[in-house]
């Protein structure tokens, strides 16, 4: 995850909390920043600023097979 990227998402966390807080409806905010509505929505009820997930590398198919293939390779 960039900094960039994060440093994008809490400002635009910290912009509408504080236009939720001023009393502007969500479709308001949203023609503002451009935002969809599901994640004005979001970061308008949460109490501190969501973050990403870190994404979990997935198994490889061949992760089963690496012990036979190395043992084949090294055979030639």
């Amino acid at each position: 995850m960039s900094r960039d990227s994060r440093g994008r998402r809490l400002a635009a966390y910290k912009d509408v909390r504080r236009r939720s807080k001023a009393g502007e409806t969500l479709l308001a905010v949203a023609r503002a920043t451009g935002l969809a509505r599901g994640t004005l929505r979001k970061y308008a009820q949460a109490e501190s600023f969501p973050e990403r997930a870190a994404c979990r590398p997935e198994p490889c198919r061949l992760d089963p097979h690496l012990a036979h293939l190395e043992e084949r390779i090294t055979q030639g």
